[in-house]
């Protein structure tokens, strides 16, 4: 029980973005008509039905499908969890399907006089029902897949750490030798009316909020940040794209790869870390390929 509870505060990642939002909507439709459909889970005694139970089962799905798109998208707006995914862990995760689970309970309840046939529809009995049996067997199966999801995605990440160690091992990562067409020498960076040198020596990384980027240098073993008004975006664009070191890892991060001392491997990709900052950078799965390319000196 404990490696479970231990496991669920882990760092898992956020499943529904807005750009996937459409599809993931029909996925649910799709696994809550199959779900009801093939398994009728709730005892329905069907002299009490209006329609023919597929076509209940349709619109349960539709009911659940439209609940989902209006509550995630309206939750992606107002929280923006994918701004800050690296601190989404698996029990956020459980929990926010909790509450999803519990408004299409609800749903679920106020289409009663349109579906059944059973008298005082309306009641807190079948309000408890309707909520409870949603809530229960949905918040279980949703349990077991991001349980069974996070250990998957742990040992795939894990292994192809692994994997990039071995390189770096047999002298394949890039450390200080000249690639070819790459260069090392310090990058200028425009910003307002001011030039700021990122120098591949003293740069560790920059961490984007907002309209405003912090810079993490590295000056005679003193961690020195400047805070610009500038965008992630801009700076990205103004670096030679042959600069050797400068890899953008994760939306609000771009990170100078000289100055990794460790990585590990955990469900949302790799974490970065470098000497004297005391929290880790983070690489997401989206990223990941091309940061692997950087490392491996393609």
């Amino acid at each position: 029980m404990k490696k479970i509870l231990h496991t669920l505060f882990q760092p898992y990642p956020y499943k529904h973005s807005q750009e996937k939002l459409l599809k993931q909507t029909a996925f649910i439709f799709l696994v809550i008509f199959l779900f009801l459909f093939l398994f009728s889970p709730f005892n329905v005694n069907e002299s009490e039905l209006k329609y023919n139970y597929s076509i209940i089962c349709l619109i349960h799905a539709l009911n659940g499908a439209v609940i989902y798109l209006i509550f995630f998208t309206l939750y992606n707006k107002l929280a923006r969890p994918v701004d800050n995914e690296e601190n989404w862990t698996g029990i956020k995760a459980i929990l926010l399907i909790a509450i999803f689970l519990l408004m299409i309970g609800f749903g679920s309840f106020l289409l009663r006089p349109v579906l059944y046939t059973t008298a005082n529809n309306f009641s807190w009995h079948y309000f408890f029902q309707e909520t409870f049996n949603t809530f229960l067997a949905g918040t279980l199966v949703s349990a077991f897949f991001i349980l069974l999801n996070y250990r998957r995605l742990l040992k795939e990440n894990q292994d192809s750490l692994a994997d990039l160690e071995k390189k770096m091992e047999s002298n394949e990562i890039i450390e200080d030798k000249n690639v070819p067409g790459k260069v090392s020498k310090p990058v200028s960076v425009i910003i307002e009316n001011e030039v700021l040198e990122l120098n591949p020596d003293e740069f560790i990384f920059a961490k984007s909020d907002g309209n405003y980027v912090t810079f993490y240098f590295n000056k005679k073993a003193t961690i020195v940040k400047l805070l610009k008004r500038i965008s992630l975006k801009s700076v990205e664009e103004q670096i030679d794209e042959n600069a050797l070191y400068f890899i953008k890892t994760h939306r609000a991060y771009l990170v100078n790869i000289k100055h990794i001392t460790k990585m590990t491997g955990n469900a949302q990709g790799y974490q970065l870390f470098f000497e004297m900052i005391d929290f880790p950078v983070p690489v997401s799965r989206a990223l990941l390929p091309r940061f692997k390319q950087v490392m491996e000196g393609k």
